[in-house]
């Protein structure tokens, strides 16, 4: 499973995020600004984006309507912000997002059962990983060493 990538500028949210997540068994990367993030977007694939759009150097509202020429364009995004008036909430939705969160309203459950469903749980994530490790039967037998050792 590729990691789950946090943009958050503010250090207390972005160590609250990741050591939740990360004590769920996922796979994480962070970022404190937008440069970071388009930079790291364009490197490597994540399972989710995790992203307030308030960011410094480049802010969040770029970065989504950038993220079409990244390998991650078709990657599920995840907002969680302090904007909550009205137009900020049509702007942001305006963006194909998978969740939208306003931060200081949303219980911290509420953030991981969306990240649950949007990428899977970790033992999930690892059972479906190992399945797909698993070989193709060739038709050759293998022997088992039957009895004690």
């Amino acid at each position: 499973m590729h990691p789950i990538m946090i943009a958050e500028a503010d250090p207390f949210y972005a160590k609250f995020y990741r050591i939740k997540l990360q004590d769920l068994g996922y796979e994480v990367e962070f970022v404190t600004d937008g440069q970071q993030l388009f930079e790291r977007l364009h490197q490597q694939p994540y399972a989710l984006i995790m992203m307030n759009v308030m960011l410094p150097k480049k802010n969040g509202f770029l970065i989504l309507e950038e993220l079409q020429s990244t390998r991650n364009a078709e990657t599920p995004v995840m907002v969680i912000t302090e904007l909550a008036q009205e137009k900020d909430q049509k702007e942001i939705e305006s963006f194909d997002i998978s969740a939208y969160f306003i931060k200081n309203i949303t219980q911290i459950d509420e953030i991981l059962d969306a990240v649950n469903e949007l990428v899977g749980k970790p033992e999930e994530v690892r059972k479906r990983r190992s399945q797909e490790a698993t070989p193709e039967p060739t038709g050759q037998k293998k022997h088992m060493k039957r009895g004690k050792s």
